[in-house]
């Protein structure tokens, strides 16, 4: 019996080696294959059956180096790909996340920095022609004006073709023109209200008047003693006849 027992042992410890290098060879092979969760469950098998083999842990290690240098190499070739699209955004997102796995990798670092610039670029751009009425602000205009010389001087000396910003350039370049061009605006009133173009001037009172003004969102205010205010919103377009017609009518009792 002793002698069987010493057999069936060496037989168990002969079978557990086999199932631990055929588990180990599997998960070596899946290794190649890039197929990273296959790979790992093999070697986690192979520690089950030999828990304190070093060829586990080694193997383990060169896994996980492999998991980060694919993601790496994900993450670059999806912030290029974004890149070459103009979505700038995306593409600094990309190189951020690789910037957490490897925060020595120049690639990345030189990427998110001209990713972020450019998104925040292709954002102020954005801006303008989306709320093209508070270029009547002078504040606003003028920043405008700097953001599409920036705009312009990127795409000058850009290695990389970008039409997206050629086309934003354009349109920018567009709204400003129509922004800097001022435009006639009607006013008629009753010679009896006092009329304020509000953050601009005061106008006084008068029956009719002409003003000239940038396109842009504006308000006038009307007011006369013993009468309640008037405030009229305009929003002065090009290709549009502005008349407006501002008096006080409504009486306060007293």
């Amino acid at each position: 019996h002793q002698r069987l027992s010493a057999i069936e042992r060496d037989y168990e410890v002969a079978l557990t080696q086999q199932q631990f290098e055929e588990a180990m060879t599997r998960g070596f092979a899946a290794l190649t294959a890039t197929e990273f969760s296959k790979a790992r469950a093999e070697f986690e098998r192979a520690k089950t059956l030999t828990p304190n083999a070093s060829e586990v842990a080694g193997a383990l290690a060169q896994l996980k180096e492999a998991e980060t240098l694919s993601r790496l190499n994900r993450l670059l070739s999806q912030a290029a790909d974004r890149q070459a699209k103009e979505e700038w955004a995306g593409a600094f997102e990309a190189y951020k996340q690789a910037l957490t796995l490897d925060s020595t990798l120049v690639e990345a670092s030189e990427g998110v920095i001209e990713a972020e610039s450019m998104a925040t670029l292709f954002k102020s751009l954005s801006e303008i022609v989306d709320k093209q009425a508070r270029l009547v602000d002078d504040v606003v205009f003028s920043q405008a004006e700097i953001t599409l010389m920036e705009a312009e001087k990127v795409e000058a000396t850009s290695a990389q073709s970008m039409p997206k910003l050629a086309e934003l350039i354009v349109v920018v370049r567009d709204a400003l023109s129509i922004a800097s061009t001022p435009l006639p605006v009607s006013v008629f009133s009753d010679g009896l209200t006092e009329i304020t173009l509000k953050r601009v001037a005061r106008l006084g009172t008068f029956t009719s008047r002409t003003l000239s003004l940038r396109p842009g969102q504006y308000q006038l205010l009307g007011s006369r003693e013993g009468y309640r205010d008037v405030l009229v919103t305009l929003n002065i377009k090009a290709g549009v006849d502005h008349q407006i017609d501002i008096r006080c009518k409504e009486e306060i009792a007293r």
